[in-house]
């Protein structure tokens, strides 16, 4: 028995419909997705801001170690370790070699300010 053009117009139809309602979800859920990537992105980039902000602290902070150190050593390395274990206590669900290359740098950097101010 053969479907008479009505009915292939509707199943045609049908189904043009329901792809064009999974492209639409898709395209609902990638939306949605891309307003939540950007709100996240902008969640980053204020921490960012206040990491910023308290590197800067902690350089001035630095500087006036140096000042204080007069001419003792600015190089510590046992504080700096001391420094880096104490962070990865506080820390334990970051990983521990990451954070530590991290403050590695970190002290690097302070470090490098008590130089150029004591050195």
């Amino acid at each position: 028995m053969a479907i008479s053009w009505p009915w292939k117009l509707f199943g045609i139809l049908f189904s043009r419909a329901f792809v064009n309602k999974e492209i639409y979800d898709r395209r609902k859920c990638n939306s949605m997705n891309e307003t939540r990537l950007k709100e996240l992105r902008l969640k980053i980039d204020s921490i960012d801001n206040s990491i910023i902000k308290m590197l800067r602290e902690r350089v001035a902070v630095a500087r006036e170690i140096g000042e204080a150190k007069g001419s003792r050593p600015v190089y510590d390395p046992e504080r700096e370790m001391a420094v880096i274990r104490r962070l990865q206590d506080l820390a334990p669900d970051i990983d521990g070699e990451a954070l530590a290359s991290v403050y590695t740098e970190i002290i690097a950097l302070c470090r490098s300010v008590q130089m150029k101010k004591t050195g």
